[in-house]
């Protein structure tokens, strides 16, 4: 995505170093027992998103505006999905519909995004 945007530097390395440090944080928050590093990784993790997303602004144009679009809504869906499951707050009980939540968002985020980067090249 780094190629797409045009981001060099510092900013390069921020923005390939931030992608694993969401996902791991997200990895913790899921394994975590107690709320209080729930919440704790949460908060971590939204630290390098906000920043990713804010490498990626800066440099968004009319051609890669869906790139943009798709980290932001995409993404979003994970940590919306996760607070949403019996794991946290539990407002949606059923493990089905979560599974099902993350099937569609695990599509959307890799299959569905790599076809609209083929477009962009």
């Amino acid at each position: 995505m780094v190629e797409i945007f045009g981001i060099e530097g510092k900013k390069k390395v921020v923005a390939l170093f931030s992608t694993p440090l969401i996902m791991l944080t997200g990895v913790l928050s899921a394994v975590a027992d107690s709320n209080t590093f729930i919440v704790l990784f949460f908060v971590l993790g939204m630290v390098p998103f906000i920043s990713l997303i804010s490498i990626f602004q800066s440099k968004a144009t009319s051609k890669n505006h869906f790139v943009l679009n798709y980290i932001y809504y995409g993404w979003m869906a994970f940590p919306v999905i996760f607070i949403l499951s019996p794991e946290t707050f539990g407002l949606i009980s059923s493990l089905s519909l979560i599974m099902i939540g993350y099937l569609i968002a695990d599509l959307f985020t890799k299959i569905v995004f790599y076809f609209h980067v083929r477009k962009l090249q």
